[in-house]
């Protein structure tokens, strides 16, 4: 098990500090027997908030303190009971514990003197994973999500409804009727001893909003679950938030039925630290390769062999068909994928823009040649905004396949594109700058 929490880029370029909590750590029963309890805490920052990064630290603390009272007392085999105090006992307890904490926080403070205690100060989510031997569960409120991954499968388990009113709105610990919102994010799951090893990947907010698609976001969660290591996980954190959200983020991870987290009969064999070095390379490779496409998720999403294959196509001798300029061979399933996502961002106009700017260093590599628009469509079904981005490509024939495609997409999503395009070539020196209108087009309501 892992826990890591990182200062979003935006959060450091302002002089903020981290705001995000996290904690992955074991707890025994009378018994002996382990319970796997993962945390993590997004305080709300902003200057209503602006204690929030202690609020933060403090959920995670009074969580475990509340979980370890709660494992004295009542058997981890009772899962009916485990159920009802995922739903219902303990969100009242952790809510009580925490609110008693920010206050003995604020009467320690200068201000208290002359300002009254608000719990809004100090306002914070708070997820939990629980992980023990014959059963997993989960609780909490705010905008935190948790994947359940496994080899067959890589599935979001829970994430916080829509709330309605502003679009960053979520339940948080300082509110009134903060208790009563942790049953809808409380659930149990039973396992069997037959049950195959998992992980479960707890994150704050930030993570999922540098991914451009929820597919993203699965499968940058599937890669941060086979880290093992602080600071290789720290170093992934602090490359998504400077690629994508600009949040502070954190992720706590926990393995059932693996070697070590609550194995299943004799444990297998330890890989040398060779071999376990060798098996994280490629993942490192990735995040690397992922800097130069504009972005952890893109990186990952189009893999070492995608980047491996835009390389090969460079080299003298290159197939014809993998050089700037030629056509690709749109595939059914490429054609889908953009189909899909040009559907899916034209319902949203509002995101198209940022999701474009995310993929600037894309754009750079395309128009260098560093990277090859039939590459990038190649794995369209993978990353298919980056398809669409090289759809609009000048290495492609005005009258491909993408490009007549791009062309029936939606006049927001092709004018976007065009304009990062324009922005990319000015600032590559090769076009001059278009000549400024004598009179500001009208914004659009």
């Amino acid at each position: 098990m892992i826990a890591c929490s990182v200062i979003g880029a935006s959060h450091r370029r302002q002089g903020k500090p981290c705001q995000d909590a996290s904690l992955a750590r074991e707890l025994r029963s009378p018994r002996g027997e382990r319970l796997l309890l993962l945390a993590v805490a997004d305080g709300h920052g902003g200057s209503r908030y602006w204690l929030s990064a202690e609020g933060s630290r403090l959920a995670c603390d009074q969580a475990a303190a509340a979980v370890e009272a709660a494992l004295a007392d009542h058997d981890l085999a009772d899962h009916e009971r485990w159920e009802q105090l995922l739903a219902d006992e303990l969100p009242a307890t952790i809510q009580r514990r925490w609110l008693a904490a920010v206050e003995a926080d604020w009467r320690q403070r200068a201000e208290a003197a002359s300002q009254a205690f608000s719990p809004l100060t100090y306002g914070s989510t708070l997820g939990l994973a629980l992980l023990g031997p014959a059963w997993w569960g989960h609780t909490g409120l705010g905008d935190w999500d948790l994947v359940r991954l496994d080899g067959a499968s890589t599935v979001l388990v829970s994430e916080e409804a829509e709330l309605g009113g502003p679009a960053e709105a979520t339940a948080s610990l300082c509110l009134a009727d903060a208790a009563r919102r942790w049953r809808e994010r409380a659930g149990l799951v039973p396992l069997a001893p037959t049950t195959p090893p998992f992980s479960l990947l707890l994150s704050s907010d930030g993570v999922r909003k540098s991914c451009a698609t929820d597919a993203d976001f699965l499968s940058l969660s599937a890669h941060l679950a086979e880290l093992a290591d602080a600071t290789t996980l720290a170093e992934g954190l602090a490359q998504i938030t400077a690629a994508g959200s600009g949040d502070d983020v954190s992720v706590a991870i926990g393995h059932w039925g693996h070697p070590g987290d609550q194995a299943i009969g004799p444990p297998p064999p330890q890989p040398s630290t060779a071999a376990r070095r060798a098996r994280l390379a490629p993942l490192l490779i990735s995040a690397a390769a992922l800097l130069a496409l504009g972005g952890l998720v893109a990186g990952l999403a189009l893999g070492w062999e995608s980047l491996l294959r835009g390389r090969q196509a460079q080299r003298p001798g290159a197939s014809p068909s993998a050089k700037p300029g030629a056509t690709a061979s749109l595939s059914a399933t490429a054609r889908a994928s953009l189909e899909l996502e040009s559907r899916r961002l034209c319902k949203q106009p509002q995101l198209i823009a940022p999701s474009l700017a995310q993929r600037e260093p894309q754009f750079r590599d395309l128009l260098s040649g560093k990277l090859l628009a039939p590459v990038l469509i190649a794995a369209a079904a993978r990353d298919p905004l980056g398809a669409l981005i090289a759809a609009g490509s000048q290495q492609l024939a005005d009258g491909s396949p993408e490009s007549a495609l791009l062309r029936g997409s939606c006049v927001e999503l092709r004018q976007a594109l065009d304009q990062q395009w324009r922005l990319q070539r000015q600032a590559s020196g090769r076009m001059p700058p278009a000549p400024q209108p004598a009179t500001a087009p009208p914004s659009r309501p």
